[in-house]
């Protein structure tokens, strides 16, 4: 009983693995196809891949779920964090989207973070107060560590 129970548990731990390595290379095949990231997860991806128009209207899944445009406030808070490879601060966040030649305010782009981030959505917070990092770090982690 003992040899089926580690069985489980490895096939198990195989499985967690290949489905981080997949997560990981739908948002690599997302970033290729049109330059933007979609839903860091990889499902609106794959929703938006495998689901056809009439289906969409039929579920009511809107065509562009979870995806954001790049030079928007969320697309180029994505550009910041990327080039700064940490997680930020907002006012960094702000200062160097300043240098971007982006104004956005403080509250507004927090409450945006936060909102996706406790949705798991592209941003998690970190312990530090107002600091934001991107999912796909996390996703990056565990594949790396798996």
């Amino acid at each position: 009983m003992k040899d089926l129970t580690e069985a489980i548990k490895e096939k198990r731990a195989v499985i967690t693995r290949l489905q981080a390595e997949l997560e990981v290379l739908e948002q690599a095949r997302a970033l290729l196809n049109g330059g933007a990231t979609d839903h860091p997860t990889g499902l609106s991806v794959v929703a938006s891949d495998t689901i056809s128009a009439r289906d969409r209207v039929r579920m009511k899944i809107h065509p562009r779920k979870g995806k954001f445009h790049a030079k928007s406030s969320v697309g180029q808070t994505v550009a910041v964090l990327r080039e700064a490879g940490e997680p930020l601060h907002v006012a960094d966040i702000l200062s160097r989207l300043k240098k971007r030649g982006m104004e956005a305010k403080k509250g507004s782009l927090w409450s945006t973070l936060a909102k996706l981030s406790k949705k798991g959505s592209i941003f998690y917070k970190t312990a530090q107060p107002s600091t934001f990092g991107l999912m796909e770090w996390t996703r990056a982690k565990i594949a790396v560590q798996s």
